[in-house]
């Protein structure tokens, strides 16, 4: 080296090691970047429909109307089906009040052929 160059710059295993680590880097960030959004629109149309099987589902036990079940409707955006069923081996005509499984789901119309959110709820029935 000679006395009057100054020893400035990044020697080439230097460079190569840099670059090593930023596409490491990139190797794992860049799938989360892509899935983001996508995910984010999943999550909230998961949350929207466990709301609207909430609903159905306290709006199905205060009305109490067994008979009128199984239903399935639905609306601009979102479709739903309550269902009962008398819980495990309950018979209603033997006893005064029994557990009455009661189930609602939802799912956006956009993608119809996927239930969204699922509910159980064992509620008791007394029987007139």
């Amino acid at each position: 080296m000679n006395a009057g160059q100054s020893d400035a710059g990044f020697s080439l295993l230097e460079v190569m090691v840099a670059v090593l680590i930023l596409s490491m880097s990139l190797a794992v960030i860049f799938p989360m970047l892509g899935k983001g959004p996508g995910r984010l629109i999943d999550d909230k149309n998961a949350g929207l429909a466990l709301r609207v099987a909430e609903s159905k589902l306290a709006e199905a036990i205060v009305t109490a109307d067994w008979d009128a079940l199984p239903f399935e409707d639905d609306d601009e955006t979102w479709g739903w089906r309550i269902e009962a069923a008398p819980y495990e081996t309950a018979d209603p005509e033997a006893v005064s009040s029994y557990p009455m499984l009661v189930s609602a789901a939802a799912w956006s119309k956009k993608t119809p052929d996927t239930v969204q959110a699922e509910l159980q709820r064992i509620v008791w029935v007394v029987s007139e």
